[in-house]
């Protein structure tokens, strides 16, 4: 989805900064996982982890927006085809 939404001359920089905002997350959720994994157990924590990503895919598939993004891009990457350079 990114690399078709954007120019490829913009492509580097915009997966640069995808990937730095990304990485951010992984030290705020080893934070909370540390001491929620000694409470509850490292098999438990993965399960409960497991489930939320399904579910998060799940949901992801189930929303129009995101099951009609590729079709709306092509016919805004059409229309702007279409336009004559100004």
């Amino acid at each position: 989805m990114i690399q078709q939404s954007y120019p490829a001359e913009e492509l580097g920089r915009i997966l640069g900064v995808l990937n730095s905002l990304l990485n951010l997350g992984e030290p705020i959720g080893l934070i909370f996982a540390g001491p929620l994994a000694d409470v509850i157990g490292i098999e438990r924590l993965f399960v409960i982890a497991g489930i939320g990503a399904a579910i998060c895919g799940v949901v992801a598939v189930l929303m129009p927006i995101t099951r009609q993004y590729d079709i709306r891009l092509h016919q805004k990457l059409a229309k702007l085809t279409e336009q004559p350079d100004k």
